[in-house]
């Protein structure tokens, strides 16, 4: 890709991190996590075949379209592995005692436990427990869960945010485009020609904003669906998993695509 596209991309994550991406440390593990508040709870165990499942990493070429048919991309591949879990634990079960949760603690922490697929791979293999007993567990509403999908990407920030805005197969093919959007059936109003007007104070700002970026494309397609919302801002997002060890470094609502988030995440120094 040209110079000019490569430096527009700089650009736009600068204005998507909320400070020059050249600020951040290029020796740090950089990760992408895609959370859907929407997926019920039961829809991503019922898609596992056991808790060895947890491990795998979920590829389009894959046999697991049900697993992927929740990424915002066709090229995007998942992670369960490092995918984190979080289970907020209300009454007693079998699935409960192995993660050491007490529901009927009055610290609210002691109630919830979280951990990555391959820790709860191991916790659950090591206690002849599976797939059937989180199941059970949620059927019997002792349970709720959730997941933050850690998308694939090579470590570095860049990769991450490309990946992040579905833009690596350049300017032309930036998605999603308003033909996708009828195919995936987004959110009403994403495409909407009579979405409300923004008022000359907040176009006065957007532009501001997006100022740095040249490319008319780049502009449109970052500001729609990550910067038009308030709470879209950086940091202010609560998606992304809370690990230790482990700093988020931005953070956006998607909330034209229903409950989606995505986070990127830091670690190292």
């Amino acid at each position: 890709m040209t110079n000019s596209w490569e430096q527009d991309l700089t650009a736009a994550f600068s204005v998507l991190l909320g400070r020059p991406v050249e600020g951040f440390d290029p020796e740090a593990d950089y990760a992408l996590y895609h959370i859907n508040g929407a997926v019920d709870d039961r829809w991503l165990w019922e898609a596992l075949a056991d808790a060895e499942s947890l491990r795998c990493t979920c590829r389009i070429a894959d046999n697991r379209p049900a697993l992927l048919r929740i990424c915002l991309a066709l090229d995007w591949s998942l992670d369960l592995a490092r995918s984190v879990f979080e289970f907020d634990f209300t009454g007693e079960s079998a699935f409960l005692w192995v993660l050491g949760a007490r529901p009927d603690s009055n610290l609210v922490a002691e109630a919830c436990r979280t951990a990555t697929g391959e820790e709860l791979a191991t916790v659950l293999t090591r206690h002849g427990l599976g797939v059937a007993d989180i199941l059970s567990a949620l059927d019997d509403g002792m349970v709720t869960a959730g997941v933050s999908f850690r998308v694939i990407t090579d470590g570095t920030l860049q990769d991450a945010l490309l990946t992040a805005i579905r833009g690596k197969r350049g300017p032309d093919r930036l998605r999603p485009g308003p033909d996708e959007a009828v195919a995936l059936s987004l959110a009403p109003g994403l495409f909407d020609s009579e979405r409300e007007e923004l008022s000359p104070e907040a176009a006065a700002e957007r532009d501001r904003l997006l100022a740095p970026v040249g490319d008319p494309r780049l502009r449109a397609h970052i500001w729609s669906p990550y910067l038009d919302r308030p709470w879209d801002r950086p940091g202010i997002s609560s998606g992304g998993p809370d690990r230790p060890g482990t700093t988020r470094v931005a953070a956006w609502d998607l909330a034209y695509f229903g409950e989606i988030r995505l986070a990127v995440t830091q670690t190292g120094p």
